[in-house]
Order: C-alpha cells, then structure tokens, then sequence
C-alpha cells in the first residue's frame, strides 16, 4: 500500500490499525459480550469515518484504494466465533452491518482484489518486515483460514454466494511485483455494476449458519 500511495493519481486509505495512530489506541481486550459489542461499534465507527473521507476526496483524485474496509471486522469476527464462543456476537454484527448497507450509511467498493496469499508466505513476508508488530494469531491455526473462507465465500466468482463485484488473485509474488499487479488492475478497471445490496446482506446472514472448518482445511496453513 506504501507503494500503491506514491502512485499518480491514487488516494489510499489506511486500514483501521493505522487510521487510528495503531493498536495502542484501540479499546481493551474486552471480557463480555456488551464490551465486545461496544468494542466493534468503535471499529463501525471507523469504517463509517473512512468512507466519509472516501466521499469527501473522490473529486480529487482518479481512484482511491481502500486496505480492507467493513468486511474486515466481520471477517475477524467470524473467525473467532469458534475461538471464543462465549464472546461471539458474529449475528449481532451482521445484523448491524446489513442495517446499515440497506440504508445505505455504509457502501461497498466498485470492486474488490483479494490477494490469496499462502500463509507460509505471509510467515516469510512478517519475518522480514521489521517495522511492523502484528500478532502471532494471525499466521498459525485457524484464525488465517476461518478469514480466508469468509471472503471467498462473499468475493470468489466460483462461490454461490459471491455478492460483491471481486478479482481473486493467487499471489506468491514479492512485494515490489504485488504492487505492479495491483496498479495493472487499477489501470484496467472494469466498469462499475450495481450492487444488489439485499443479496448481499442475505449472503452475510447466511454465514451465521456455517460450522467450524474441519481439522485438515484448518491444516492448509501450517
């Protein structure tokens, strides 16, 4: 995304991480499920405050690129429901989400790229990154996975119920080829569609339904 920012013509926003100055800003590891609660409204929150910045600067510059947007609180969440179960408040989530798309206070992308990355990749790719805390749960277990199958559940065109208007690469490229990938794409946008919201606020209520990801998909990032 560094790369991408210094590119002519492109905006980047920040994911929620660094739109806020980093983790250390962010509320308590909450302990119940109302702090929970309030601890994703915080980050609902962000999500709404990004894409008011999106509206307010689109008249600037040619395209803007967003690192993650609202599916990515709904994708750690849904991968943690079976982590943590006493604290899943997943449904509550998707309902507050679909609310909020129907009404039309939060948007969709004209178009999402998922970078599949390996997780054995993303081992090597954190090692070297220095500059950069992230945690551990992220790159062993099931977590990686659980969030991977969110997504392509809603953005791989092979997925029946695929919503959102998505390029699924499979990416093992360096970082400096990534980046020329992602600003070959961006040169190349196919034009916009209209978005059907209503299915795609019943495809998110139609993951609350899932079941925990056997033992041997959970195995395809160790």
């Amino acid at each position: 995304m560094r790369r991408l920012s210094t590119a002519s013509g492109i905006a980047v926003i920040p994911e929620h991480n660094d739109w806020i100055g980093g983790s250390k800003n962010f509320p308590p590891v909450p302990k119940t499920v109302e702090e929970k609660k309030a601890k994703q409204r915080f980050f609902m929150n962000i999500d709404l405050n990004r894409e008011r910045w999106a509206q307010d600067h689109s008249h600037l510059v040619d395209t803007i690129v967003a690192d993650a947007d609202f599916l990515s609180p709904l994708a750690h969440n849904y991968a943690e429901r079976w982590l943590y179960p006493e604290l899943d408040v997943y449904p509550w989530m998707v309902s507050e989400y679909s609310s909020a798309l129907l009404s039309g206070a939060l948007t969709s992308a004209d178009l999402y790229i998922y970078l599949d990355v390996p997780t054995v990749t993303r081992r090597e790719r954190r090692s070297v990154d220095v500059h950069r805390k992230r945690n551990d749960v992220f790159f062993s277990g099931p977590l990686p996975e659980n969030m991977r199958r969110f997504y392509r559940s809603l953005l791989h065109e092979t997925s029946e119920r695929a919503s959102l208007p998505a390029l699924w690469h499979d990416d093992a490229l360096t970082v400096d080829a990534t980046a020329q990938l992602l600003l070959n794409t961006l040169a190349k946008l196919p034009q916009a569609t209209r978005l059907d919201v209503a299915r795609l606020a019943q495809m998110l209520g139609a993951t609350v339904d899932d079941a925990p990801l056997s033992e041997e998909a959970e195995r395809r990032g160790t």
